[in-house]
C-alpha cells in the first residue's frame, strides 16, 4: 500500500511540476514575443535608413512591412486618381449649378 500510495504521490508531484513548467514556459514565451517584437521595431527603422544609404529606397527597398507609395510615372494619372477627381469635379459643378440657380 505504501508503494501505491508514493507512486500516486509521485505521479501527482510529477504533474504539478509540469503544470509550474508549463505556466513558467508561457510567461517566458509572453516576455520573449515582447523583446522580439521591440527588436523587429528597431530593425524596422535601420534597414529604411540602410536602403535610404546604399540606393535602394523607396523602389527597391525590401524591409518587412514597407509599402512603396511614390508616384511610378509622374505626371499621368492612374484610374484610381483619374475616378477621384471626376467624383470632385462631379461635386464641385453641382455646387455651382445649385448657387447658379438660387441667383434667378
Amino acid at each position: 500500500e505504501t508503494m501505491k500510495a508514493n507512486k500516486a504521490l509521485s505521479a501527482l508531484q510529477h504533474k504539478t511540476r509540469m503544470m509550474k513548467a508549463l505556466q513558467s514556459s508561457r510567461a517566458c514565451m509572453k516576455e520573449d514575443m515582447k523583446e522580439r517584437v521591440a527588436v523587429q521595431n528597431k530593425l524596422h527603422d535601420i534597414c529604411i535608413t540602410m536602403c535610404k544609404e546604399l540606393g535602394a529606397f523607396p523602389e527597391k527597398c525590401m524591409c518587412p512591412g514597407y509599402k512603396d507609395t511614390t508616384d511610378k510615372i509622374p505626371g499621368m494619372m492612374t484610374w484610381d486618381e483619374l475616378l477621384s477627381y471626376m467624383d470632385d469635379v462631379a461635386e464641385a459643378s453641382a455646387t455651382a449649378i445649385k448657387g447658379w440657380k438660387s441667383l434667378r
